[in-house]
């Protein structure tokens, strides 16, 4: 799930730009899996 937020992400920051909903909704998914890898690896 994480590569395929990634993917969809950096699609719609080509389509869409960095500032779109779109793209910020993405960006806030992928979030979770980035804090949850932190935590898992003490880098928070």
């Amino acid at each position: 799930m994480e590569e395929e937020l990634r993917d969809k992400l950096n699609e719609y920051v080509l389509m869409y730009g960095t500032n779109d909903k779109r793209t910020l909704e993405v960006s806030q998914q992928l979030d979770t899996y980035i804090v949850k890898g932190q935590k898992q690896y003490g880098n928070n």
